[in-house]
């Protein structure tokens, strides 16, 4: 069960998702939409900058941050590791499009005052990498196992990264059909793979 603080991030991030950052979201729509006293919200929280700031951290640290465990693909060789990868991202970028939107947004245009904008951005930041050090442990298993070259260029490495995020976002957007999610997997795979031998 989730603690009124959590309510009030849920309930920000719903807003959100529904009808945008720049809605005019208001301290009485967040507080209904969480089942809670508008007062309730003054008691966590300074203003309402504060409230849709720290709910946007709250949402990259536990979603964003949170979508991959490393430790689940340990024992998979890199065919089936990556491919899970793919299959693990697809799936969440599938339940929740706003992380594609914010995961790609390098320049976050909200009204906010500077330091609360800049700990979202650094927050981003952060799960970014996190994404990125994901990506290179996967190259690391493919060299260890003489599928990847291992001279590759930090190009290929940052185009692979891109390739990986882009499709499967693409493939949410446009072309969602879970009876094909296996042939996507396996077709963007092997592009990975070309790129990478």
């Amino acid at each position: 069960m989730l603690n009124k603080r959590e309510l009030i991030f849920q309930a920000v991030i719903d807003i959100v998702k529904k009808e945008g950052l720049h809605s005019g979201i208001t301290v009485s729509s967040i507080a209904d939409k969480a089942g809670i006293g508008k007062g309730t919200i003054y008691e966590y929280f300074i203003s309402k900058d504060e409230v849709i700031g720290e709910s946007l951290r709250y949402f990259i640290k536990d979603k964003m941050e949170n979508v991959i465990d490393l430790n689940s693909y340990e024992l998979l060789s890199f065919e089936k590791a990556l491919k899970k990868y793919i299959g693990d991202v697809l799936t969440f970028l599938t339940k929740d499009e706003f992380i594609y939107q914010l995961f790609n947004n390098n320049q976050l245009d909200f009204t906010f005052d500077k330091k609360l904008r800049d700990k979202v951005i650094r927050d981003l930041k952060r799960a970014k990498e996190k994404y990125e050090h994901i990506i290179d442990y996967f190259i690391n298993k493919g060299i260890k196992e003489k599928l990847i070259n291992s001279n590759i260029n930090n190009f290929n490495k940052e185009a692979i990264k891109n390739i990986i995020i882009t499709s499967i976002a693409e493939y949410t957007h446009n072309y969602l059909d879970l009876k094909e999610k296996d042939e996507f997997i396996n077709n963007l795979y092997n592009l990975i793979l070309k790129i990478l031998i």
